[in-house]
């Protein structure tokens, strides 16, 4: 078993490799700009890069965000030691983590994020913004269960 002081290390780790070998593999195979249908209307590979964050907002501030998710990591890493062990805010933490790294690396050598998840109801996503979603999730639960 993992000890609990070092499970967010490792789930960032998995979650970081993860995204950014998905990525590859699409951009390799699929080259941005174009989209696989995987269920037709439904479910696509679309790869798009993105300099907004969420939703595309804020277009053009790549640099601008890639410091503030850099910021974000340190504060993460500089507070990791008092972050409760309970597996739940490990868990969370680590794919915030993960996610974060996955994207910061996309903005700083690719120069925005690549997305390409297409569920054609809402924006293209990607691995690491999951990651950080369910992180943000679980560290909600976790926290509205302590008080």
């Amino acid at each position: 078993m993992v000890k609990k002081n070092v499970l967010a290390l490792w789930i960032a780790a998995v979650i970081f490799v993860a995204d950014q070998a998905v990525k590859y593999i699409l951009i390799s195979t699929i080259g941005i700009g174009n989209s696989l249908d995987v269920i037709p209307k439904i479910f696509s590979f679309s790869i798009i890069t993105n300099e907004g964050i969420t939703f595309g907002l804020f277009q053009g501030n790549n640099i601008l965000f890639a410091f503030v998710t850099l910021i974000i990591i340190g504060v993460i890493l500089f507070f990791y030691h008092s972050i409760p062990k309970a597996s739940v805010s490990q868990v969370g933490i680590g794919c915030i983590l993960g996610g974060a790294l996955g994207n910061l690396t996309d903005r700083i050598f690719r120069g925005a994020v690549v997305d390409f998840i297409n569920v054609h109801v809402w924006p293209i996503f990607n691995l690491a913004d999951c990651a950080i979603s369910i992180g943000v999730v679980l560290l909600i639960y976790q926290f509205s269960k302590e008080n």
